[in-house]
């Protein structure tokens, strides 16, 4: 007997010792996925595929750092394994971003959809939520009328934030940042009713914002470590909205709260891995699109143009293309996409007639077409849904630029809403620039006989402005930028190309990645589908892959701040580039593959 006890200490004994050589080795090993945002929300009320300017905001910040960013249904609350696909879930109660119907309405949640936040961020997630999220349930019952506030007994988000909550007026407060942030408001003049903090539960809990007076001071919005997670709350959606838009708070800030969020998530990080939103090191992705109006020399002067660049160009087709054109776009082999056949406002068709014309110019051309824009650039949610039943894959109209929402300069999967009807399409917008040659050169409609020197001004201007919205707009981002023309505008002749000519040898210059709308939408919707596990030890990380074994992504490249010392791949070839201070390392992304590195 002593003798066996003997036999096991012994074991134990270089067991222990065994391990802490291990652990003196390779140092604290941290395992992570690069986090995964999902932001739930039916868009904007119109129903047109638009999403809100603070979804948008969320959008293109997270997209721009690695972190992949989709709307989401919100039946994912009902999902648990749904759920823990996404690290970061997004939710908010401002006017626009869901439906009121109960259904959509994010104030209105089951037990159980409360139940399931609550392990989400208690098993690693990181939830931000605004006001009145949840605070009636399901059969439309305000949880405070019940119970006179929301607590752990009637409300399990209670337990994430760490709070108890009541309402109260907030007449005669203003709200004032704590630390480093700068979330503030002057004080409001009427009566304001909000969900307050009446107590606090828990002792780890960080205030970012008070609500104040000259006699008072009241947490606003404050962050909680919950389990192995984090809950935001704030004291309200408005805070994520930008204040040109009628929220609380300015664009940076409201970056500078989400980078917040992305420095906590990699705060243990010594070398965090990044996906770069594009293939390689392209820092954007750039596409030529044209609707097809104009002659054939006007078309080949925009052909020629991209031909000479090594790039390819969509073009967008109606039964009202010229025939000589379509034939010369298709001897050349140009990219053909549909804007409907008989080239009207869809504003003015039903479901039926939607059906009919987008079906009536797949039948004219004899081919199914995976891209569309609507004419006019005025999308239509009957006309959407048409899309989506017919499986295309990318839509093109709605516009972005500097001081617009409607669009984005990352891809996204367009939200539906029709007359009752819901759901998050597979179709994704790829936004082309807000105003187009049409903008700068509309006297051409009427007079072709315009002075040379005033169409150089307007080529001129035009160009400033497609140069500033690519710096300012897109590079900013790592985004994307569609060129949306006209052949009877910018082809007119060679003084309306020359802002083009100078816009394209921009792209080239930067090493944008020179695409198509069909390539990105690809591209984007293939990344949307991965899962990437670094498992970090000392100066050794390890990439893993998780996928759909069908799915292929070549030159997947990530991001990273040092250079790797060595570097193995499992299958297949890596290429590694520099760029502005990052390092990046492409391969092809398939399931189970492995890429190993030490710094």
């Amino acid at each position: 007997m002593r003798k066996n006890i003997v036999l096991i200490w012994m074991v134990v004994s270089l067991f222990m010792i065994l391990h802490s050589c291990n652990n003196t080795q390779s140092g604290k090993i941290h395992t992570y996925r690069i986090p995964r945002v999902a932001v739930i929300t039916t868009g904007v009320t119109q129903g047109n595929g638009i999403l809100p300017p603070g979804v948008i905001i969320a959008h293109q910040y997270f997209n721009s750092q690695g972190v992949v960013t989709l709307p989401v249904d919100r039946t994912i609350l009902l999902n648990p394994r749904e759920l823990a696909t996404y690290d970061i879930l997004i939710i908010s109660t401002s006017a626009g971003y869901h439906d009121a119907d109960r259904m959509y309405s994010l104030t209105y949640m089951s037990d159980e959809e409360l139940s399931n936040l609550e392990h989400f961020v208690n098993n690693g997630g990181y939830l931000i939520a605004g006001d009145n999220v949840g605070r009636n349930n399901d059969q439309g019952e305000d949880r405070i009328s019940l119970y006179g506030k929301l607590t752990a007994e009637n409300w399990p988000l209670s337990k994430c934030f760490g709070v108890t909550l009541e309402e109260k007026n907030m007449k005669g407060f203003c709200i004032v940042p704590a630390k480093r942030h700068e979330f503030y408001t002057d004080t409001f003049t009427n009566d304001l009713w909000i969900l307050v903090p009446d107590s606090i539960l828990s002792d780890s809990i960080s205030i970012l914002a008070y609500w104040k007076t000259a006699n008072s001071k009241i947490p606003a919005i404050l962050e909680n470590n919950y389990g192995k997670g984090k809950a935001f709350l704030f004291a309200s959606s408005y805070f994520l909205h930008p204040s040109n838009r009628g929220g609380f708070s300015d664009i940076a800030n409201i970056e500078k709260f989400y980078k917040h969020i992305m420095d906590h998530f990699y705060q243990p990080i010594k070398h965090p891995v990044k996906i770069n939103p594009w293939p390689a090191n392209h820092p954007y992705a750039f596409s030529l699109t044209l609707n097809a109006d104009g002659n054939l020399e006007e078309f080949k002067r925009i052909i020629n143009l991209a031909s000479q660049n090594n790039m390819e160009v969509t073009a967008f087709v109606s039964g009202n293309s010229p025939s000589e054109c379509v034939d010369y776009m298709l001897e050349n082999k140009i990219n053909l996409a549909s804007s409907g056949y008989s080239q009207t406002n869809f504003k003015d068709k039903n479901y039926s007639g939607s059906l009919h014309d987008i079906t009536h110019n797949e039948v004219f051309y004899n081919r199914c077409f995976k891209g569309f824009r609507f004419p006019f650039t005025i999308t239509e949610p009957a006309s959407l849904l048409v899309l989506s039943e017919k499986n295309y894959r990318y839509e093109s109209s709605l516009g972005f630029g500097l001081e617009y929402f409607t669009g984005s300069v990352f891809p996204y999967k367009i939200p539906i809403n029709h007359n009752g009807f819901f759901k998050i399409s597979q179709i994704i917008e790829i936004s082309p620039v807000y105003h187009d040659d049409y903008f700068y050169f509309n006297e051409l409609e009427k007079n072709k006989s315009v002075p040379s020197s005033r169409l150089y001004k307007s080529s001129m201007l035009y160009k400033d402005y497609l140069l500033n919205t690519l710096e300012h707009a897109v590079k900013n981002y790592n985004g994307q930028f569609t060129w949306i023309g006209h052949p009877c505008y910018s082809g007119f002749s060679d003084t309306t190309i020359l802002a083009l000519e100078g816009l394209v040898n921009k792209a080239v210059t930067d090493k944008a990645w020179l695409t198509t709308p069909y390539k990105m939408a690809t591209f984007r919707s293939k990344i949307e589908k991965l899962n990437v596990f670094v498992t970090e030890s000392k100066d050794a990380v390890k990439i893993e892959i998780e996928c759909e074994p069908g799915i292929n992504i070549s030159d997947f490249s990530i991001r990273l701040k040092q250079q790797p010392k060595k570097i193995t791949l499992e299958t297949g070839k890596y290429k590694t580039y520099t760029s502005k201070g990052n390092y990046y390392v492409s391969f092809t992304a398939i399931n189970n593959q492995i890429l190993k590195m030490k710094f």
